[in-house]
């Protein structure tokens, strides 16, 4: 009896032991990975437009606010004319209510010829992560956030900024009913996108994002492939 409770006390310290040591090391990655993110503060311009055309502020069908960032991103970067539904079609790793996961953007985008980074920001301030957005966004790269809207997971995409705010094209901003179509509202005019957001706002919505664990403050910065 007595040998028993010694093995199992062994078993016992040995899987803690594991577990532990296991913890440390995606605590140490972690932080590695996120150190390893460098925010060049002189690249950062006043206030950066990214060229977009505004017949674009489309409205998404059901859970589909991935593959419309995705085609955003394409035609800010190659300022071709992109079909939606193409996109809409060709998206993998989708949930069976069509909730799309961030490997499916990734994906996508490689096979329209766009690299993405997705770097971990989790360690980052609040401050910090607004200065790498605008570092981004200064080199010309449109970036994609997940975050929480009417509590449920939804992507937008960063369009541009200037001083505290930034211009987002939003794919569940309020449909347009004096538009034919399926359209948005476009409160951004001249600006690129259709809404327009606080740094704290922008904070606030990425935040949510927080819920989904391994995909806490997700940023997708795209880039044409060379």
């Amino acid at each position: 009896m007595c040998m028993k409770n010694k093995i199992l006390k062994r078993t016992i310290t040995f899987i803690i032991t594991t577990a532990l040591l296991l913890a440390a090391v995606i605590i140490s990655a972690f932080i590695t990975l996120t150190h390893a993110v460098k925010v060049d503060s002189n690249l950062i311009q006043p206030a950066i437009t990214l060229p977009f055309a505004s017949r674009y502020n489309l409205l998404q069908t059901y859970n589909d606010c991935g593959p419309y960032s995705c085609a955003i991103v394409v035609h800010v970067l190659t300022q071709a004319d992109v079909n939606i539904e193409e996109f809409v079609q060709n998206m993998e790793w989708r949930l069976p209510n069509r909730i799309t996961l961030p490997w499916g953007l990734e994906k996508l985008l490689l096979h329209y010829g766009i690299k993405s980074e997705t770097p971990l920001l989790i360690l980052f301030s609040r401050k910090e992560r607004i200065k790498y957005l605008k570092a981004q966004l200064s080199l010309g790269k449109p970036v994609i956030v997940l975050g929480l809207k009417h509590g449920m997971g939804h992507y937008i995409t960063l369009l541009g900024y200037s001083d505290d705010e930034f211009y987002v094209y939003d794919s569940w901003h309020t449909r347009n009913p004096l538009k034919s179509g399926s359209y948005t509202y476009d409160d951004n005019g001249m600006l690129p996108g259709n809404i327009t957001l606080s740094e704290e706002e922008l904070l606030s919505f990425w935040q949510g994002s927080e819920k989904f664990l391994l995909f806490a403050w997700y940023v997708l910065v795209a880039t044409v492939s060379s």
